[in-house]
């Protein structure tokens, strides 16, 4: 059995995954092509209370994989990181900590977005979904990432 995870400094789990004994999956070698930048837009669509006024945001993201799927995302724009994991079927599963501005107070909040990516010859896509809570109970959005490998 293989268990693999990753802890923030502030002590908050980032990813957990494990590999059971079952029948061998896709394989996971070789997931370092999934390196690099990655550019799309992020999208929030409201799903709570509060006021949310703006449209889809350009991002860029530079991702950093090890064969074994082990992943680091640094997004440039917010200087957020994310630390996840592709499995061998190319899932994608990464964990932030964000802050956020709630009446006047700064809060640290987390969010874990997963996707599937979708390779071609000519390029990659994904689209990384998460539901943040940036502001409790009120603020709830469902965000959406639509990536391209560049």
């Amino acid at each position: 059995m293989r268990w693999v995870v990753f802890v923030f400094s502030a002590g908050l789990p980032a990813a957990l995954s494990c590999g059971g004994s079952g029948p061998a999956g896709p394989s996971s070698t070789g997931l370092s092509r999934f390196s690099g930048a990655w550019s799309g837009t992020a999208t929030a669509t409201q799903m709570g209370a509060c006021t949310f006024t703006g449209g889809p945001r350009a991002v860029t993201m530079d991702w950093t994989v090890t064969d074994s799927g082990e992943l680091t995302i640094d997004e440039r724009q917010s200087r957020v990181r994310w630390v996840g994991s592709i499995t061998g079927d190319l899932s994608v599963s990464a964990t932030k900590l964000d802050t956020a501005m709630c009446s006047g107070s700064s809060r640290t909040f987390g969010a874990t977005s997963s996707g599937t990516i979708r390779p071609s010859n000519a390029t990659h896509t994904v689209e990384l979904e998460a539901i943040e809570t940036p502001c409790p109970p009120d603020c709830v959005f469902r965000v959406v990432y639509s990536l391209t490998k560049q």
